[in-house]
């Protein structure tokens, strides 16, 4: 059997195609009656409106990108994945279709992806959430804040972290403390260390400069870095 189209139920129901196809699209614009006749007909021939279809008439794509923002990212990252995954089963509850990629790989093939709304998850830079903006697209960020953006931002509690830490060492006893700082968005790294230093001298204790240590996002860069600082003649 032929998949039924828009022409079948307008035959059907009496009604032109242009109808049928507002009864889908804007069904307030349509009287309850001939939607009813529409609905009808729809069922009679088991008729799927196409979601492209739909989706040209209403002018939205019905679809929400989730990119990550981290330099030689892929979509399978350890830390954003599970993120993700929270991120499609919410989606998978509506009627929007996730389409997932990296920052880095979405800007060179873009120019087909109509999109309602993004979710940047890590360090975006400035450039592509000012892209989205005069596209008048949302933009939602993930474990990063923005200078000189008013936008929502999903953030873990660095400071508050970093302060139950300090402060489970100092109250056993240890009060030369260094700390190990990844690579990550600046947002991150400074909310890590402004509360390393703000616990650090709330109890009293200095810091010299050679006790906060850059690293990259890796264990053998932490595991060099936390070497260096053991090997110190004053560790």
């Amino acid at each position: 059997m032929d998949t039924p189209t828009i022409y079948d139920v307008s035959r059907l129901s009496g009604v032109s195609t242009a109808t049928v196809s507002r009864t889908f699209t804007t069904p307030d614009r349509v009287r309850e009656s001939t939607r009813r006749r529409v609905y009808a007909a729809a069922e009679a021939l088991h008729y799927q409106p196409s979601a492209i279809a739909r989706a040209m008439a209403r002018q939205q794509t019905d679809k929400i990108a989730f990119l990550i923002c981290k330099e030689g990212a892929t979509i399978l990252d350890e830390f954003y994945a599970s993120i993700c995954e929270g991120v499609m089963r919410r989606a998978n509850g509506t009627n929007y279709q996730l389409l997932i990629s990296t920052a880095e790989e979405w800007t060179r093939t873009a120019q087909s992806k109509q999109i309602e709304g993004v979710i940047l998850a890590g360090n975006a830079q400035a450039d592509l959430i000012s892209e989205f903006q005069r596209q008048n697209i949302p933009v939602v960020l993930v474990n990063n804040r923005a200078a000189g953006f008013d936008l929502p931002c999903i953030v873990a509690d660095e400071a508050g972290g970093v302060r139950q830490v300090v402060s489970h060492l100092i109250s056993a006893g240890h009060q030369r403390i260094a700390m190990l700082m990844g690579r990550f968005s600046p947002y991150v790294t400074s909310a890590r260390y402004n509360a390393f230093l703000s616990v650090m001298r709330e109890n009293g204790l200095s810091v010299d400069e050679s006790g906060a240590l850059m690293c990259d996002r890796d264990i053998q860069s932490a595991t060099e870095a936390a070497l260096r600082l053991l090997s110190r003649p004053d560790r």
